[in-house]
Parts: C-alpha cells; sequence; structure tokens
C-alpha cells in the first residue's frame, strides 16, 4: 500500500480531494490489517484506498519532509518486507501512531483494529 501511494503522490494524482475524501467515507471504517501492515476501507473502494494512500503519503511528507522519506525509500529498497521496522528506524514513529494521527486530523475518522 506504501509503494502504491508513492507511487500516485508522484504522478501527482488524486482520485478524491480531502473533503471529497472524508465525503466519500462517511458510513465506512478504516481499518488496520496488523498480518499485513495495512489499511482499508471497509467495504472496499479502490478510488478511496488509493486516496487515502495519497494523502497519507502527502501528511507524510508535511510531518517529517521530503528528505526523511527519500531516506525511508531507500531503506525500503534494501529491505522491503521490513516497511514497517523501516518507518520507525527512519522517521523514529511508530507507522500505526502516524496512521491514526492522519484518519484522526485528516480524515476525521477513527481508525479500527
Amino acid at each position: 500500500w506504501f509503494s502504491e501511494g508513492l507511487a500516485v503522490y508522484n504522478q501527482g494524482y488524486i482520485a478524491y480531494t480531502k473533503s471529497e475524501l472524508k465525503n466519500e467515507l462517511i458510513d465506512t471504517e478504516l481499518k488496520y490489517k496488523e498480518s499485513l501492515n495495512n489499511f482499508n476501507v471497509i467495504p472496499t473502494n479502490r478510488r478511496s484506498d488509493y486516496s487515502i494512500y495519497y494523502h497519507f503519503i502527502d501528511f507524510t511528507v508535511g510531518k517529517y519532509g521530503e528528505a526523511k522519506l527519500k531516506e525511508f525509500i531507500k531503506l525500503m529498497i534494501k529491505k522491503y518486507n521490513k516497511a514497517y521496522t523501516n518507518y520507525y528506524q527512519v522517521l523514529k514513529n511508530d507507522l500505526l501512531v502516524d496512521f491514526s494521527e492522519y484518519a484522526s486530523n485528516v480524515l476525521d475518522m477513527e481508525l479500527k483494529y
């Protein structure tokens, strides 16, 4: 999901603006799947999913800066299956904590577990 977020962020592709995304997510849940370190909208909607990923990358860049994001990407290339650990190593924060903050502050949603 993070790679997809980077791809759409890099392309500048925004399926939904933040306000459109908030409206689209009414009556849905944002769920964290621990086994996959992944986040989904329930029920699934690919346009919403990609918008969530895009806006999370935007949130991350706003919080940590592009230099830290680039550092994280370089580490991901070396250790792709360790994304969660890499995130903490580079950004010094837990991915789940940041995603919960993003969900609350950007989407006005509570992350479900």
